[in-house]
């Protein structure tokens, strides 16, 4: 059974339809202290998309996929306080497509 298949399944048995929010690790980001910057990991990165895009080929009753939409030029004090996450008003949603460009 794949990883949506039992999503799937209590969907079509609810008969609902789902909405699916994926944001990106704040891993994929490593931190230049002497300029206060993140630093996008863009071979981490390019293999976190492949997964998040790659995870979503066999569902059917997801309605809408939204993604983060990585930024490459966020500053440290875009981090939450305990530094493991980004500050909400620094995620930017995109359609599916647009990232996996299906």
């Amino acid at each position: 059974m794949g990883a949506f298949d039992e999503l799937n399944i209590t969907a079509n048995n609810l008969e609902v339809e789902i909405d699916f929010i994926v944001t990106h690790p704040y891993w994929v980001y490593s931190i230049d202290k002497k300029n206060s910057k993140l630093l996008l990991d863009k071979e981490l990165n390019e293999k976190i998309e492949k997964l998040i895009c790659n995870s979503f080929l066999p569902t059917r009753k997801i309605n809408k996929i939204l993604i983060s939409d990585i930024s490459k030029n966020l500053q440290l004090s875009d981090l939450t306080i305990d530094k493991r996450h980004l500050k909400s008003n620094q995620i930017k949603l995109v359609e599916h497509d647009k990232v996996c460009g299906t």
